[in-house]
C-alpha cells in the first residue's frame, strides 16, 4: 500500500495517496467561493482516505478507501437542502475491500462503476458495477483484454461514446502511462487505445476531468519522479491526441492526490489540496479553459479545511459549490472523515443539471435537477440543426427538484437540442442544454458485404432489431455452412462485421444468412481467387 510520509519511492518521497480533481473559471461573481463544513445529518463514514466517488447529479456515492486497513463499505450523501450520509445495507458479492480505485457514474444505467486499486495484499484490476436502484454489485465480465493490475489511476466517463477512460496508474512497482476505454454499452469490453501527439509521461495519483464543450480530457499534475504541476488535453474527437497546454498565470505547486472536479458554470477545473512531497496542502487553484488557459489561485472566504490529499469530492452542480470528504493530512499522519462545502454564489434558478437524456424512434425524453422551489414553473425549449429556440410549454418542479419532459413530435434520423429556461425576478437564464440523435426504427437488415466479389476478408453491414439471439452464417452453393458468427449482443441498430475467416474459403459462390427472432436475411457473395 502506498503511503505519504518520508519513505521513498525512486529515491524521492514516500506517496500517500489519490484525490479527485477540481476545475477552472469564466469571469462570474465571486470566483473564490466560501467554505464552510457542511452540515449534515446522519452517521459519516469511518475517518478514511483513497476511497472512491461518483456523483449522481442528486448525490455523491463514496466505496472503500484505507484506514490502516483495505475497506469495501458503501455510502451515500444526499445533496439537497438537507444532506444526509447514508449507508447503503451490505449485500452479498460485493467486491473485495480495496484503495487508490476510481469511480465513475453512468446515468443512463443508474449505476456505479469501479476498477481495480489495491487490494488486501495485492494489486487488482476487476471492473464492478454498483446498481444503485436494486443495491447489488455485479462483476463486469470482459473480452480477453484487461488492462494491468492498479492504483491511483486517473478515470473519466465519455458520455458521447458511451465509455469510461482509464489514463496510467500504480502497479505496485512503477507508475503507468497507458490509455484505455471500457465499453459502457453491450458487452463490457476493454479497447487500449493508440494516440497521436507527444504523450504525458506515465504517472499516478494524477486528476483527470472531462470538459463536454470541447469533447477532451483534462490531466493535471501527478507523482512521476519528480512530481508534475504539467496540464494536458487528450482530444476525443477524430483521432484521440494527446497535447501539452501551456496556461498563463502563476502556477500551482507540483502535487499529487489532489481533488480536481469540473466547475461547467464558469468553464474551468477547480483543484484542492495534494502532497507536494513534504506537506499536505489545503490551497484552491482554478484553470479556466478557454481558447487561452489561465491559472489563478483562488481565495475562498471562511475558514479552509484542514490540509489533506487522498480525499473525494464532487462539484455539486445543482448548489453550485465543490462538496469535499475525508482525505489524509500527511503533515499530523491523521485519516479524516469531516465534510466541507465550498460554495460560489450564482443565482440558484440559473442552475439546471442533466440527470437523463434519451431517444428513440418517435420519442425523446429528458430530465434535468432544477436548484428551484417545487412547483415553480419553467419553460423547455426545443432547437433543431440550423433553426432558432421555441418554446414547447411550461413544466413544474417536482418535490425532488427535477423536471421532465416528453417529446413525441421528433423524426427519425433528426437531431433536437433541448434546453429549460428559468426566471429570477425579470431575469431569463437558458441552462441544461442538451441535443439528442433520434435514432430510425431498428429493423432486421442485411444491407450488404463488401467487397463483392471478396478476395480476402468480407465485411458484412447489418441491421438488428434488438438484443435477441442472432446470427451470420455462410453458407455454400451446397447448403453446407461454413462461417457462423453470434451477433445478437451488438444490440439493436446498424453495425458492421468482419469475417476474417472467409480468405481462407476457396472460389465459389456463397450465401451471407442474417437470422434474428424467426426472421431471415440474406445476400450473395462471390469469392474469387
Amino acid at each position: 500500500m502506498l503511503r505519504f510520509g518520508r519513505s521513498s519511492l525512486a529515491g524521492s518521497v514516500s506517496l500517500a495517496v489519490l484525490g479527485f480533481a477540481a476545475l477552472p473559471c469564466r469571469a462570474l461573481p465571486d470566483e473564490s467561493g466560501t467554505w464552510a463544513p457542511l452540515s449534515v445529518s446522519g452517521l459519516p463514514p469511518s475517518p478514511r482516505r483513497d476511497f472512491s466517488v461518483a456523483y449522481t447529479g442528486t448525490s455523491m456515492i463514496l466505496f472503500g478507501g484505507y484506514d490502516l486497513h483495505a475497506l469495501n463499505d458503501n455510502y451515500r450523501l444526499e445533496l439537497g437542502p438537507s444532506a444526509a450520509w447514508l449507508m447503503f445495507p451490505f449485500v452479498s458479492g460485493i467486491p473485495i475491500p480495496r484503495a487508490g480505485h476510481r469511480a465513475i457514474f453512468d446515468p443512463p444505467r443508474n449505476r456505479q462503476v469501479i476498477f481495480g486499486g489495491y487490494g488486501t495484499a495485492t494489486y487488482l484490476n476487476d471492473p464492478w458495477e454498483f446498481r444503485v436502484a436494486a443495491n447489488d454489485w455485479n462483476f463486469l465480465s470482459y473480452g480477453a483484454l484487461v488492462p494491468s493490475p492498479r492504483s491511483y489511476y486517473g478515470m473519466v466517463q465519455d458520455p458521447i461514446r458511451g465509455r469510461a477512460l482509464l489514463v496510467g496508474g500504480y502497479s505496485g512497482s512503477e507508475a503507468l502511462g497507458d490509455v484505455w476505454s471500457l465499453a459502457l454499452t453491450g458487452s463490457p469490453n476493454w479497447t487500449p487505445l493508440s494516440l497521436a501527439g507527444p504523450a504525458p509521461g506515465a504517472r499516478f495519483a494524477h486528476s483527470l476531468i472531462y470538459q463536454p464543450g470541447r469533447d477532451r480530457v483534462i490531466l493535471f499534475g501527478g507523482f512521476s519522479n519528480p512530481i508534475q504541476n504539467d496540464v494536458w488535453a487528450l482530444t476525443l474527437s477524430g483521432t484521440p491526441t494527446w497535447q501539452q497546454l501551456t496556461p498563463t498565470g502563476p502556477h500551482p505547486a507540483p502535487r499529487f492526490a489532489h481533488l480536481a472536479v469540473y466547475d461547467r458554470l464558469r468553464d474551468r477545473m477547480v483543484v484542492f489540496g495534494g502532497y507536494d512531497g513534504a506537506n499536505s496542502r489545503n490551497d484552491v487553484w482554478a484553470l479556466s479553459l478557454g481558447p487561452t488557459p489561465g491559472w489563478s489561485q483562488l481565495t475562498p472566504s471562511g475558514t479552509p479545511p484542514e490540509a489533506r490529499s487522498s480525499s473525494g469530492g464532487v462539484y455539486d452542480a445543482v448548489a453550485d459549490r465543490l462538496v469535499l470528504f475525508g482525505g489524509f493530512d500527511a503533515t499530523a499522519q491523521k485519516f479524516l472523515n469531516d465534510t466541507w462545502s465550498l460554495a460560489w454564489s450564482i443565482p440558484t434558478a440559473a442552475l439546471a443539471s442533466l440527470v437523463s437524456a434519451h431517444a428513440e424512434p418517435g420519442v425523446a425524453r429528458i430530465t434535468w435537477q432544477v436548484a428551484a422551489r417545487t412547483g415553480s414553473h419553467v419553460i423547455v425549449q426545443r432547437r433543431e440543426d440550423r433553426s432558432t429556440w421555441r418554446a414547447m410549454g411550461e413544466r413544474f418542479v417536482d418535490g425532488v427538484g427535477r423536471v421532465g419532459f416528453e417529446d413525441r413530435e421528433v423524426e427519425a434520423g433528426s437531431r433536437y437540442g433541448y434546453r429549460l429556461v428559468l426566471t429570477e425576478g425579470e431575469r431569463e437564464s437558458p441552462a441544461g442544454e442538451v441535443w439528442l440523435d433520434v435514432p430510425r426504427a431498428a429493423v432486421v437488415a442485411l444491407a450488404g458485404t463488401r467487397p463483392n466479389p471478396a478476395t480476402g476478408d468480407i465485411v458484412i453491414a447489418f441491421s438488428l432489431a434488438n438484443a435477441s439471439p442472432a446470427t451470420i452464417e455462410l453458407m455454400d452453393v451446397t447448403g453446407r455452412r461454413v462461417l457462423l458468427r453470434d451477433v445478437g449482443a451488438m444490440g439493436p441498430g446498424e453495425h458492421v462485421l468482419l469475417l476474417a475467416g472467409a480468405r481462407s474459403l476457396p472460389a465459389g459462390v456463397y450465401l451471407a444468412r442474417l437470422r434474428q427472432q424467426g426472421l431471415e436475411r440474406s445476400r450473395k457473395v462471390l469469392v474469387v481467387r
